[in-house]
């Protein structure tokens, strides 16, 4: 017996009751981790860290080609939205538990390193895309460039290895995954393309049992046509050209 995907409707009632065990899981996994740890952070904590698991589900549970539809169709305002998202919880992350300076070079100096090798694929995969425009890159490109002169200052000067500079620089790493992801998901056979359309060179057609499947008629020479008028019968059972003559 094979395992068939849930259909829209149940997926949607799916996800939120996911979410919810995913959230008492991790407030549980925390409170055995850190029993004399403060409640109140780890409401915040586990209502971001619920989100992973609950993705997971979606991702697994949601079909191919739709997957690849959602991610064409929201990859200009969503990693944006996920960055914005990722300021405010890495400021509260810092101002909560982190000393900044103590972190010292070794985050801003391999933010530095990876954030332009990941803007790079990002750029290819999406120009060779049939389905993204490169004009979408604007604001991950800006949020790339932000976080790769607080990565370079963090690296270089200890001036630089301030709470807003360590938000902004992960802020940015968190723009440019969700957006290569995104990039990556979006490539699949049948998703929609730049201008909201099915690749028709992207999909097959695939005939079911029971139904007759037709091929696509040869094209026709025109100038290999005759018409009725072309070919008139004559006495003696021969057909006769537009030219009078018999064959």
């Amino acid at each position: 017996m094979s395992w068939r995907r849930p259909t829209a409707r149940t997926q949607k009632r799916l996800l939120p009751a996911i979410y919810f065990v995913s959230y008492l899981s991790v407030l549980g996994l925390l409170r055995f981790v850190d029993p004399d740890g403060d409640n109140g952070d780890w409401l915040v904590i586990g209502a971001v860290y619920a989100i992973f698991p609950t993705l997971a589900a979606y991702i697994a549970l949601t079909p191919k080609i739709e997957l690849a539809r959602q991610c064409a169709r929201t990859f200009s305002w969503l990693p944006p939205v996920v960055g914005l998202v990722a300021i405010f919880y890495f400021w509260w992350y810092a101002s909560n538990y982190r000393n900044i300076p103590e972190i010292g070079t070794e985050f801003f100096s391999t933010s530095a390193q990876v954030i332009p090798v990941f803007l790079l694929a990002l750029t290819i995969d999406v120009n060779w895309s049939k389905r993204l425009n490169t004009s979408d890159l604007g604001w991950v490109i800006l949020a790339c460039v932000v976080g790769e002169g607080m990565a370079l200052g963090g690296s270089a000067f200890e001036d630089f290895r301030s709470q807003e500079n360590f938000v902004l620089t992960a802020a940015s790493m968190a723009t440019l995954l969700t957006a290569l992801l995104m990039a990556i998901g979006a490539e699949a056979p049948g998703a929609t393309n730049a201008a909201g359309s099915i690749d028709s060179d992207s999909t097959t057609a695939v005939s079911t049992p029971g139904e007759e499947r037709t091929e696509p008629a040869e094209p026709v020479n025109p100038d290999a046509l005759e018409t009725v008028a072309d070919r008139r019968p004559v006495a003696g059972g021969q057909e006769a050209g537009t030219d009078g003559s018999t064959d």
